[in-house]
């Protein structure tokens, strides 16, 4: 959070919140625009990355995570000049 206006303000990122309470975070990039490497051999321009994570156990399997990429999915599309979002099987 530290460099959100700095060397991270490429980054879109989203508090998720139920009930008031911050339970995970998403966040969605230019994959232009970040200096990654996990890309492979695609063009970037136009495409995105999103991310997120659910960080309470207790509401791990309730749909949230499905919810969350619905909603960054429809962030990209209607913010953007996207074509492709790619993401990450990371852990």
């Amino acid at each position: 959070m530290r460099k959100r206006n700095d060397a991270f303000k490429f980054l879109h990122h989203f508090i998720v919140l139920m009930e008031g309470q911050a339970i995970g975070f998403g966040q969605y990039y230019c994959c232009a625009d970040a200096e990654e490497e996990w890309y492979g051999e695609v063009q970037l321009n136009e495409i995105y990355s999103i991310d997120y994570l659910i960080g309470e156990e207790a509401q791990l399997g309730k749909g949230f995570g499905t919810g969350i990429v619905g909603l960054l999915t429809e962030a990209v599309f209607q913010k953007n000049n996207s074509k492709r979002i790619i993401c990450s099987a990371g852990t």
